[in-house]
């Protein structure tokens, strides 16, 4: 017989990890990773955009035993329709630190900007190629964007309509043992998402010592201003602006990015897999 339940990934599968928990008398753990808390109208995205799926999505994060989230940023979009729970957990999806290494940058331009996202709307790289082209005015910098494409060529057409040739190096689909390499290379990544549950990309590159600039969405939000800096959605001006000003101020530099480092080495894959165990070793003991 199983001690846990543990479903993820949104619906249908932690609504069927409800309806086998409640039938079987077993304790559950839900975990929402992303969409389950997003409202992304514009872009039909999120469970929390629709009264049904919101409905449905609340009420399992009621009846788990146990849920979890990958931020506070997560937990905060979950409470403005109304779910009051103190016991949620953030687990943030830890990495192996083995594999990346840190390392301070050259202080003096020029600098190396990185993108490791797919080109997709809900990772808006309009914003990031106008808050790229804004840097370039001040600070002589070029950029690498990892991942495949999907929105068939526009962003290679506005990269070009700002002025970017020679700029910016599309790589495309990246196979994830060569990030590490990439990430040594970057001063800056940019992360200007619309919605973010969490941030793999971001704690990988808070691992490789990279200054890390974006929306203050998922685990962004969590960081504030003490480990990336961050501006609101869409607002490439406030944005860029931010980033010049660290960039002239590499002592601020040095502070984010040692603050991120420290950050991302105790909150490791094993953390992760540790709170994990512990909240089925908790429930288990309880059932």
């Amino acid at each position: 017989p199983f001690a846990v339940v543990h479903g993820m990934l949104g619906l249908p599968s932690e609504l069927a990890t409800i309806w086998l928990g409640k039938r079987f008398q077993i304790p559950t753990v839900v975990s929402f990773l992303g969409g389950e808390t997003a409202r992304v109208p514009h872009l039909q995205y999120g469970n929390l955009r629709k009264p049904l799926p919101r409905f449905m999505t609340l009420w399992i994060a009621r009846q788990a035993n146990c849920l979890t989230v990958q931020s506070q940023y997560q937990l905060s979009q979950l409470q403005k329709y109304g779910l009051r729970r103190s016991d949620v957990e953030a687990i943030p999806h830890g990495i192996d630190i083995s594999l990346f290494k840190s390392g301070r940058k050259p202080k003096a331009p020029p600098f190396n900007f990185i993108s490791v996202a797919n080109i997709h709307r809900l990772k808006d790289y309009d914003t990031l190629l106008r808050t790229f082209a804004l840097v370039r005015e001040h600070v002589d910098s070029q950029l690498r964007i990892l991942g495949i494409d999907y929105q068939k060529g526009e962003i290679h057409n506005l990269a070009r309509g700002l002025g970017l040739n020679g700029r910016v190096e599309f790589l495309g689909h990246v196979n994830h043992k060569e990030i590490p390499r990439h990430l040594e290379w970057a001063h800056v990544i940019l992360r200007p998402s619309i919605y973010e549950g969490g941030g793999v990309a971001v704690t990988e590159a808070a691992a490789c010592e990279v200054l890390i600039a974006g929306t203050s969405v998922g685990l962004l939000s969590d960081f504030r201003q003490d480990k990336a800096i961050t501006a609101e959605v869409g607002d490439y001006k406030g944005l860029a602006k931010k980033i010049v000003e660290s960039l002239q101020d590499q002592e601020r530099v040095r502070e984010l990015t040692s603050a991120a480092l420290t950050w991302s080495r105790s909150h490791d894959i094993h953390w992760s897999v540790q709170r994990y165990a512990n909240v089925y070793e908790r429930l288990a003991g309880s059932g």
